[in-house]
């Protein structure tokens, strides 16, 4: 709420927000809203405590969105279903507006995570975002990781089917091993730690 002083021509230390105690859907909680900077003038013109409370149909409606995303995605194999290569490409609907978090969240995040756990060699990257007449994008559950693992797995089903191999069989080829930590990912992520066939394999029992 900080950020909405500077509008009031006001020193922050003259300012004061309460917000009643609860928790979860930080990401919402990012963007700056038009209510949020409308609410200072009447409190600074009227010289009194100005109480704004949105209906959850308002909140829902007018809070950020997320997970807009239309991928064409492939991937390069060996013959035994080992990962050479991604290549993503990403349209990206931004929402009518952008908010302060709708790139870094949903396009920053979502570029750092797309390898996931999996030894991926090289990557072609490539994310376009569009303004559209729907609600704005941020952060939202998941913050950008959805939006990078998801269609990653979701391809490693599908080449796995096409190429006749068991998905589990092709995750458990492509999984960073222990051995190779800390990895660097393609886009120049550390991995310093994980156990990720470890994990897979409790998911599996």
């Amino acid at each position: 709420m900080v950020s909405c002083v500077p509008f009031s021509n006001s020193s922050p230390s003259s300012w004061g927000f309460k917000v009643g105690d609860l928790g979860g859907g930080f990401g919402t909680k990012v963007a700056i809203y038009p209510e949020d900077v409308l609410v200072v003038y009447p409190a600074k013109k009227l010289k009194v405590p100005i109480k704004w409370t949105a209906t959850r149909t308002e909140e829902f409606q007018a809070s950020v969105h997320s997970r807009d995303h239309m991928n064409i995605a492939e991937l390069a194999c060996d013959p035994e279903g080992r990962i050479l290569a991604l290549s993503v490409k990403t349209l990206a609907n931004t929402g009518a507006y952008l908010t302060n978090p709708a790139l870094l969240i949903p396009l920053g995040l979502m570029s750092k995570v797309i390898t996931s756990v999996y030894e991926i060699p090289s990557i072609y990257l490539e994310t376009q975002c569009v303004l559209t007449n729907t609600a704005p994008i941020g952060a939202y559950r998941g913050a950008g990781r959805p939006e990078g693992i998801y269609p990653m797995e979701r391809l490693i089903d599908m080449t796995a089917r096409e190429m006749g191999i068991d998905p589990v069989i092709m995750r458990k080829k492509n999984l960073i091993r222990i051995e190779q930590l800390p990895y660097t990912t393609p886009v120049g992520e550390i991995y310093d730690s994980g156990i990720f066939l470890r994990c897979l394999n409790r998911l599996l029992s």
